[in-house]
């Protein structure tokens, strides 16, 4: 699972509510998920996963809150790619749920590759305090 293409949030929303949504972090919290995934490490996967989740559900609550006043810059697209079976697919969506799925996604198969790991290692208890407890 990729991260593709960034989205600088701080581009997206109005200068009055990039302060207080967080755009700026969001979009660093981003670039930092992808540098995880791109490197494999499952642990930094969710430690930046969870760090971008928190930051991206703040910006989405602030901007539900003036959703009425909120006029974007532009729609985002927001770009993964994917591993099923053999080959590599790639999705984009606008859709701002759409990203927060693929977050949680990525979240769970660095716990699973985590948990996988420990058990063959013979750490079984380990296995169940970082992929039930957050590592």
């Amino acid at each position: 699972m990729q991260v593709l293409g960034s989205v600088l949030f701080e581009k997206v929303l109005p200068d009055e509510y990039n302060q207080s949504a967080g755009s700026v972090v969001c979009s660093q919290n981003r670039l930092a998920l992808q540098n995880a995934l791109r490197e494999g490490d499952p642990r930094k996967t969710i430690q930046t996963a969870e760090t971008y989740d928190a930051s991206f559900t703040k910006m989405r609550r602030q901007l539900a809150r003036h959703r009425h006043t909120l006029l974007l810059r532009h729609q985002p697209v927001f770009e993964w790619e994917w591993r099923s079976d053999i080959r590599a697919r790639r999705y984009s969506s606008p859709s701002w749920a759409w990203e927060r799925t693929m977050t949680l996604q990525a979240l769970c198969g660095a716990w699973f590759e985590t948990a996988r790991h420990e058990a063959a290692a013979g750490e079984y208890r380990e296995v169940g305090r970082s992929s039930w407890q957050g590592a």
